[in-house]
């Protein structure tokens, strides 16, 4: 679509450019509004998105908008490993087990956050850290990298060790 402007799905010639890509979720910046980038671990991204959309159909492409300064980073990206697991999915994981402490925690703000994220999704305690358990213990027969075994391996006890005080939620 970028190059000859014809939709793929419906051969519309009813191409739209649009230089930026917005993440119109409230609390995401100041006035709730910021451009979406590719994400390239927890602080860095890999570079901001255009779009072209169908007009006809509504059917949306993505590109990278710069694409040297993603092919600059590219060396630098988180790599999977042999078996398709990866640093990046690793992080995943960590990050739902800090929403298991929080939720795990006395009441407080920090657990009321956690508790409102989970409550969106219409997951219950339990099932997100049942969720949680067996993607890290997936984790653990699918990766060969052994720091990151190590990592879920430690990731997978913290959890554990939070189910009694999850169960009672």
């Amino acid at each position: 679509m970028k190059k000859n402007r014809n939709c793929l799905k419906c051969e519309s010639q009813e191409v739209i450019h649009l230089p930026s890509v917005t993440d119109a979720a409230p609390g995401t910046a100041i006035g709730g509004i910021t451009e979406m980038a590719l994400q390239r671990g927890w602080f860095h991204h890999a570079g901001y998105l255009e779009a072209y959309v169908c007009n006809a159909c509504g059917y949306v492409e993505f590109y990278v908008k710069d694409l040297q300064e993603l092919r600059q980073l590219s060396g630098r990206v988180m790599h999977r490993d042999d078996l398709g697991m990866s640093s990046w999915e690793l992080q995943l994981l960590a990050k739902r087990v800090s929403t298991i402490e929080h939720l795990a925690a006395p009441d407080g703000p920090t657990r009321s956050t956690a508790q409102s994220l989970l409550d969106l999704t219409g997951i219950t305690p339990i099932q997100f850290l049942n969720q949680t358990v067996d993607s890290l213990q997936q984790f653990l027969v699918l990766t060969c990298n052994d720091d990151q075994k190590t990592f879920a391996t430690r990731l997978l006890e913290t959890v554990k060790s939070y189910q009694d005080r999850i169960e009672y939620l």
